[in-house]
């Protein structure tokens, strides 16, 4: 391994690497070679290749392969491991010289000798016989509250791990990768890896291990990152979220000792297959958000400007390509400060969400209590101006500190964003398709608890653009379209709701057969002409699909019906649009959070009641000409545009006194699913947001009532819910 004839690096890091070997503590015999000091030094040697792996290139493959070797050790993975101890320990007694060394590349050159079973760019090919045998899981040991602790955090933070790694390997697939994606790979499946070995979870540890090494090489540029790396590295990430699994189940059941196994022979050898094919030189990715892949991504240099530039570099790599005049000094300085940047991370902590659930609830709290103060009698009636604006500063304060602590709970959809990447790429390998899902709007944050409801919705209709949506490659080509479909995943703001649209470029959906195909099932009595709004209702009704051959994706009429009461069920609605031959668009609009309702103040009688805005189609005052009666005279309907939309008394259904005629009054039409009707109330008192209370186990599954909450003046206004109602005015 070719290191160099000077030293890129100033003193003050020279001594920095020196002195980290000299803490290392007296060489061991034998005997002192244990667990601990090999963590110890390896722990040294990732130290010193992260020092030198921007500003001395090759001194850090040498530390790299120092670790490699030691790790191998560690795990039993040499031939001799009597020769690879005698290598670690004479590495380290001229490391601990470093410093003092009159030329510390000799010093480098002479370690990458040590060891001779080497290959020609210097990397160590002595390595233990694959053993292809199932690993144990391992064992659990719950013995104290400690421990239940230190496992649950591991189980957290490892299948966050995973969530990285599976969007950083889909983006190495579609060529989007840069070396600071492999790293980042790299070192996600390292933090597991090495949690893993320490609370003994041995097949976990193996399976992280080998993936481990196989990134090295890539890493290390001497394997390409084909289709067969992809492969085995998503299949190993589903096997460490199933090991995942079942430790957080045996926590769940405060089990202790051995866990169920899990097969993973075939990723071992799939992985060394991969580690059996020659070395080869591969080019080196453009580093993202460092400055060489800034320059790139700027159009400022080339791949290749940056390849020269790094070949030579014994300074800062700005400097030589300011020299070779490939960029300004402008420029650089631009896209140093824009680095600088990027780095900027902002700090978070780690809070329980019962602890966020319970400030919420207080802050609630004390928005009723400061509503029930301003609308106090006695304060309306002061006449001091000094305590008017006093009170008017609390209000604001408190309306901040709620829409503060509302954010705490919101968080951004890329969490849930990101995992459909790999549901589309997965079923268009199943299906034979070939389609690009395209994310816009991750940013945008929605309620925790919305969040993950909604997962379940947005897998079956992404799964549904494909297997329905995307046509075959040919008919797309014979169409005119490019042979990979496109899938939009989008979200954002919109009338202080989120809205996710889910939409492909495919045929779209076949309004005639629809409609052929609810006359089939009775869904419609007559022949009478309806609009497509109207007809793609039907494709959320229980058990009709227009696919002929039922497939183990779709095709059964199960699933669209499921996915409009679930989003019904989170106080949102569901909408879809069609054009023949260019695709189809689902609209899903949700409030922001569950805690808390933008609705509608009416009045019915002498009581008051919420109804969601999102429920609302509109409000208006009837004439009398406008209502008719319908149903042998026992019902009425209202006359909109020509549409009768049936109408019902609010005082009627909750068995109110007081009663209002249509004209007297307002009638709101709300709209459920496909289903439509208009509520008669006598007034519309005011729009505002209010917070939802549970009314409690005793009137859980009240008819038309979702909850409740606490008005202005103290007083409990009950919350409507659009489904309920409906349902209550199909028993009238």
């Amino acid at each position: 391994m070719d290191v160099g004839n000077t030293t890129p690096v100033t003193p003050e890091r020279l001594k920095e690497i020196h002195d980290l070997f000299l803490t290392v503590g007296p060489l061991p015999d034998e005997a002192g070679f244990d667990l601990t000091y090999l963590g110890t030094i390896i722990d040294r040697f990732e130290q010193a290749e992260r020092l030198t792996s921007e500003v001395w290139p090759t001194a850090s493959g040498v530390f790299g392969q120092l670790k490699t070797e030691a790790e191998r050790l560690l795990l039993d993975d040499v031939d001799d491991p009597e020769a690879t101890r005698k290598y670690i320990l004479k590495s380290i007694e001229m490391l601990k010289v470093l410093g003092d060394a009159a030329n510390p590349q000799a010093v480098l050159t002479d370690i990458s000798k040590v060891f001779v079973p080497k290959n020609d760019i210097g990397l160590a090919v002595s390595k233990k016989k694959q053993n292809f045998e199932n690993p144990p899981m391992g064992q659990l040991n719950l013995s104290s509250n400690d421990d239940v602790v230190v496992y649950k955090e591991f189980v957290g933070e490892s299948n966050e791990h995973l969530e990285k790694i599976e969007t950083l390997v889909l983006d190495l697939e579609n060529h989007q990768a840069t070396s600071e994606t492999i790293d980042h790979i790299f070192r996600c499946f390292h933090s597991i890896k090495g949690a893993a070995g320490f609370l003994g979870l041995s097949c976990l540890n193996r399976l992280c291990h080998v993936c481990e090494t196989m990134l090295d090489r890539v890493r290390k540029h001497t394997l390409i990152p084909d289709s067969d790396v992809v492969e085995t590295l998503l299949a190993s990430i589903d096997a460490c979220r199933r090991m995942l699994v079942i430790v957080a189940d045996a926590i769940e059941k405060s089990f202790s000792g051995d866990l169920e196994n899990i097969n993973i022979s075939k990723i071992l050898q799939g992985v060394d297959l991969i580690l059996q094919r020659p070395l080869v030189t591969v080019e080196a990715m453009p580093e993202k958000g460092r400055l060489g892949g800034l320059l790139i991504e700027q159009g400022i240099i080339s791949d290749e400007q940056l390849s020269r530039a790094i070949q030579q570099q014994n300074r800062p790599i700005g400097n030589i390509l300011v020299d070779m005049g490939a960029a300004t000094e402008k420029q650089v300085t631009q896209a140093l400060e824009e680095q600088s940047r990027s780095q900027t991370r902002a700090e978070s902590i780690k809070v329980d969400t019962s602890r966020l659930d319970n400030l919420l609830a207080m802050v609630g709290e004390l928005v009723i209590a400061q509503t029930q103060v301003s609308c106090d009698p006695a304060i309306k009636g002061l006449q001091s101006p000094a305590t008017q604006k006093n009170i008017n500063s609390v209000d604001k304060i408190i309306a901040n500190l709620q829409e503060l602590v509302m954010a705490l709970r919101l968080v951004p959809l890329r969490t849930i964003f990101t995992k459909m990447t790999r549901l589309v790429r997965d079923t268009t390998h199943k299906t034979g398709k070939e389609a690009n899902l395209v994310i816009s709007g991750e940013e945008t944050e929605i309620d925790k608890t919305l969040i993950e409801k909604i997962a379940d919705p947005l897998v079956h209709l992404l799964r549904n653009a494909v297997d329905h949506g995307v046509e075959e490659p040919e008919e797309r080509q014979k169409s005119g379209k490019p042979r990979e479909g496109r899938i939009n995943l989008k979200a954002y703001h919109a009338g202080g709701n989120v809205v996710i649209e889910v939409s492909d470029d495919g045929n779209g959906i076949n309004s005639e057969k629809v409609y052929a195909k609810a006359q089939e099932r009775g869904l419609i009595s007559d022949n009478r002409e309806m609009s497509d709004s109207e007809i793609f209702d039907f494709i959320f009704h229980p058990g009709l699909s227009t696919n002929d051959v039922a497939t183990d994706i779709s095709g059964r009429g199960v699933g669209m019906d499921v996915v409009r009461r679930n989003i019904n069920l989170l106080g949102g609605r569901i909408d879809v649009s069609s054009k023949r031959g260019e695709g189809t668009t689902f609209y899903i609009r949700l409030p922001l959070t569950m805690a808390i309702v933008d609705g509608m103040i009416v009045r019915v009688g002498q009581e008051r009641y919420v109804l969601p805005t999102l429920s609302i189609e509109e409000a208006f005052k009837p004439t009398r000409e406008q209502i008719c009666k319908v149903s042998g005279g026992k019902g009425r309907a209202v006359n909109i545009r020509g549409k009768m939309i049936p109408i019902f008394s609010i005082h009627s259904l909750f068995e109110l006194e007081h009663n209002c005629e249509p004209w007297e009054g307002m009638v709101v039409v709300i709209k459920d699913d496909q289903n439509y009707c208009g509520l008669v109330i006598d007034e519309m008192l005011d729009q505002q947001q209010v917070v939802i209370k549970n009314l409690g186990k005793k009137f859980n599954g009240l008819s038309g009532i979702s909850g409740g909450c606490i008005l202005g003046d103290g007083r409990v206004g009950l919350i409507l819910d659009a489904s309920g109602i409906i349902g209550l005015t199909k028993s009238v």
